[in-house]
């Protein structure tokens, strides 16, 4: 068994912190001006789905593009 630098884990949280970062930005952008539910549920799409396929193809190198 191999052991780890920790490399994976820093990298996890760094990216983390840029996925948690989005939605507050868009949510300053629009506050006061938008109900809470739809914000919400606009976060969880854009944290689950969306952000990772993007940041799988400019960190990971998926799908070949950045290659």
């Amino acid at each position: 068994m191999t052991e780890k630098s920790g490399y994976e884990l820093v990298k996890f949280f760094f990216l983390m912190t840029f996925a948690a970062a989005i939605p507050a930005i868009v949510s300053g952008g629009i506050a006061e001006r938008a109900r809470f539910y739809p914000v919400l549920a606009a976060t969880f799409l854009t944290v689950a789905f969306i952000y990772p396929l993007f940041e799988g193809i400019s960190w990971n190198g998926n799908f070949g593009i950045q290659a």
